[in-house]
C-alpha cells in the first residue's frame, strides 16, 4: 500500500519545553486544552510528555532531561511557524486571550489582522506568543459558514516557511497532500506565495518566503513546534513507504513508546527545509 494511502490524519503537534509543568498549566489555563496524560519514558535519558487536548487539536509538550533540557529553553521560530486554532467569534476569543494576559505577536502589531488575499473572501487572524515563545495564531476564515459555533474550535491550520514552494508541494503530494487553495502576503519585497495543502481535513499553510524573510528563514535552526505527526494505519507499510519515495529518514528503525493506553510506535522523516514530520501508529 503506498504512504499516501497508509495516512489516515493528523495524530498531533509536537513541542518541545525546557518547563513542562509551567506549559502545561498554561494551555489549561489560558486555552482550556485537557490533560490526556503524563508521563516519563525513557527517550534520550529521563523524557517527560504530557498531550493535551483541545477539539481535534492534541499538543505533545516534550521536556528532555540534562543538557538537551537546556537547548530547549533556547528555541525560537523553525520552519514550522505557528500552528492557528479556529475561532468562529474572533474578536470575543482576542479580547478574552488578552484579558488572560496572552501577549500579541509582532507578526500581528495592530492586533486582529485582515489577510485580504487568503481564503475565498479573506481570513482575519491575530497572533500570540505561547509560554515558552512559540507563536499561536486565533483565525476565522469569511467565506466559512461555522454555523453558531463558539470558542475555540481545535485545528485551523500549521504554518511551514519554506523556500522553495514546488519543491515542497512534491514531498508532502507523495503523503496525498492536495491543494486546496492559494493566495498571497504582499511585501515591500514582493508577495509572499501561500498555498494550503490538505490531506484527511488537516490543512498546511504553505509560505514560500522572499526578499529578507528568506534570509532569516535560512538562518533559522530546529525551533519550538518541533514536528507534526501524522496518524497510519500501519507502522511498517509506511516505513517501507517512506523509504520508497525516498524520504530521509530520522530514524533507521521503527521505534516505540509506552504512551497511551498500549503504547506507540513511529519513526521521523526530514522535510525539504528541515522539518521533522513524525509517522505514529497506536498499538
Amino acid at each position: 500500500m503506498s504512504l499516501d494511502n497508509e495516512i489516515t490524519g493528523v495524530d498531533h503537534l509536537g513541542i518541545l519545553t525546557g518547563d513542562l509543568k509551567r506549559d502545561v498549566a498554561w494551555y489549561e489555563e489560558k486555552l482550556g486544552f485537557e490533560k490526556l496524560q503524563q508521563r516519563i519514558v525513557v527517550m534520550n535519558g529521563r523524557t517527560e510528555i504530557a498531550l493535551l487536548r483541545k477539539g481535534d487539536l492534541v499538543l505533545e509538550l516534550v521536556e528532555p532531561a540534562g543538557r538537551l533540557k537546556e537547548e530547549a529553553k533556547l528555541r525560537g521560530a523553525g520552519k514550522w511557524d505557528h500552528f492557528a486554532m479556529e475561532a468562529p467569534e474572533l474578536a470575543k476569543e482576542a479580547a478574552l486571550a488578552e484579558e488572560k494576559g496572552l501577549k500579541v505577536h509582532p507578526s500581528t502589531p495592530d492586533g486582529l489582522t485582515w489577510y485580504e488575499h487568503l481564503g475565498e473572501k479573506g481570513v482575519r487572524g491575530i497572533n500570540f506568543y505561547g509560554p515558552g515563545g512559540e507563536v499561536l495564531e486565533l483565525c476565522r476564515e469569511e467565506a466559512v459558514d461555522y454555523h453558531g459555533k463558539t470558542g475555540l474550535s481545535g485545528w485551523s491550520h500549521l504554518a511551514l516557511k519554506v523556500e522553495n514552494l514546488e519543491r515542497t508541494e512534491a514531498f508532502y503530494g507523495k503523503m496525498g497532500f492536495q491543494v486546496r487553495s492559494k493566495g498571497y502576503l504582499p511585501t515591500p519585497e514582493g508577495d509572499i506565495r501561500i498555498h494550503y495543502l490538505e490531506k484527511c481535513g488537516f490543512v498546511m499553510e504553505v509560505l514560500e518566503m522572499t526578499g529578507s524573510g528568506l534570509e532569516e528563514l535560512k538562518q533559522r535552526k530546529e525551533g519550538r513546534l518541533d514536528h507534526i505527526a501524522l496518524r497510519v494505519r500501519d507502522i511498517r507499510e509506511a516505513f517501507d513507504g517512506a523509504r520508497k519515495n525516498g524520504y530521509p529518514l530520522l530514524n533507521h528503525t521503527i521505534q516505540e513508546l509506552p504512551l497511551l493506553e498500549k503504547g506507540i510506535r513511529f519513526f521521523f522523516v526530514i522535510g525539504p527545509d528541515g522539518e521533522k514530520v513524525e509517522f505514529v501508529e497506536k498499538i
